[in-house]
């Protein structure tokens, strides 16, 4: 690192987004830093990057504190994000809960990353080559980092949306990870039960939750009917996939049957297929197609128009035959239009309509069986169950999402 000058109280530094990563410190520690600096003066100087605070919040606030007039030095590697990581993580006593919410704020600062390369692949193909090594997902580029498992960072990252207070109180070091998120779980099973136990009047539930977790506090389906996010929205679809498909279909009985709705993008396609190929009890009988003609996309160049999505169609073992009486409803490809908005039915740009929902829950349920939506959204599935008598259960990580759905009649629990 190269000296710099010392500058103002620093009142008016822009901050990099990695300086945020960690909590300040406490009214009493910040204190006890400004006695020591005044003192001793500030040892480690405050770190510069492109005009910009990297590292060295809490110095600067307790110069301030102090009267000291502060030093800078610039930063001139290429990592800034891994060096605020290194020399905070070894600086700073955090504890494993404070680390994992550490882990959540750069898993945000990695998908944003991940999001930049995604486009800019877009403009330049060449970005998106098959790689022999792909990069780790965020979450378990951030555990890495800050030495948490990842699926302690999935919690801390639970929490945060659900609860910022509690949040909050992990990065002071107040309260744990695991403590928080037991105590979600377990209002959160209550609630269930209580819905359970008034599923005559309550028919379609959704409820704010990771898809795993979530599916497992719920009871075996008959069928599982979700859309969830698509490549152009997870920068690793593979892995994705491969993730949360096998514990979904693993909740269906063998009785029921799944549709899952998936992107027409080719590389989604072999991913999900990919994934599909491994699952035993649930056989993959159709790859079906909803195809739709009233809503157009911008004029590609070197390729066509997509005008539809597939949907992946699992059968149990031991499924009766499909209710499917209607000729026109037996073809694999269904030619429905999407929602429009000028009709003040759609909600989301990849909402499902909800003549397709209804049409494959009549074919694979009767009134008063469970219904399954892991990846709800705006409650089109849940509305459509509820609707034809069925009970559906839903969860949604989006609140905004979980919002709409209850708007439109699903009941929060």
């Amino acid at each position: 690192m190269a000296k710099g000058r010392a500058k103002d109280d620093g009142s008016k530094i822009s901050v990099h987004p990695a300086a945020d990563l960690f909590p300040m410190l406490s009214d009493t520690e910040l204190a006890d830093l400004a006695k020591d600096i005044k003192e001793h003066g500030l040892v480690h100087p405050v770190v510069m990057f492109k005009d910009v605070l990297l590292d060295g919040r809490n110095r600067l606030a307790a110069c301030k504190i102090a009267e000291v007039e502060p030093t800078f030095t610039e930063y001139d590697g290429d990592d800034p994000i891994g060096f605020v990581i290194s020399v905070n993580i070894l600086r700073r006593q955090l504890d494993p809960s404070q680390r994992a919410g550490v882990g959540v704020r750069l898993k945000k600062l990695f998908a944003v990353d991940a999001k930049k390369r995604m486009l800019k692949g877009v403009q330049d193909p060449e970005v998106n080559l098959p790689q022999g090594n792909r990069a780790p997902q965020a979450r378990d580029q951030a555990a890495a980092m800050v030495g948490v498992s990842g699926a302690m960072i999935q919690r801390a990252e639970m929490i945060e949306r659900a609860n910022p207070k509690a949040f909050e109180q992990i990065m002071a070091g107040k309260v744990t990870v695991n403590k928080v998120w037991h105590g979600m779980q377990k209002r959160k099973r209550e609630a269930i039960k209580i819905a359970q136990n008034n599923q005559a009047e309550i028919r379609a539930t959704v409820t704010p939750a990771d898809c795993i977790d979530w599916l497992s506090t719920q009871a075996p389906c008959d069928l599982l009917l979700t859309d969830p996010p698509y490549s152009t929205d997870v920068p690793d679809i593979e892995s994705f996939s491969a993730n949360w498909l096998p514990i979904a279909l693993a909740k269906v009985k063998p009785t029921g049957r799944a549709y899952v709705f998936i992107g027409s993008y080719p590389h989604e396609l072999l991913a999900y297929l990919t994934v599909a190929k491994s699952i035993t009890g649930m056989k993959l009988e159709n790859v079906l197609v909803w195809t739709y003609r009233n809503t157009l996309g911008p004029t590609p160049t070197n390729k066509y128009k997509n005008n539809w999505q597939a949907c992946l169609y699992f059968v149990g073992p031991d499924a009766a035959p499909l209710n499917c009486p209607e000729m026109l409803e037996q073809f694999s490809v269904q030619d429905i239009s999407a929602p429009d908005g000028r009709q003040g039915d759609r909600y989301h740009e990849w909402q499902k309509p909800m003549e397709i929902a209804e049409r494959f829950i009549r074919h694979s349920t009767t009134a008063g069986q469970l219904v399954l939506d892991p990846f709800s959204g705006t409650g089109t599935h849940l509305l459509a169950a509820a609707k034809l008598g069925r009970v559906a259960h839903g969860c949604d990580i989006s609140q905004t999402m979980i919002d709409i759905a209850i708007k439109r009649g699903c009941q929060n629990v």
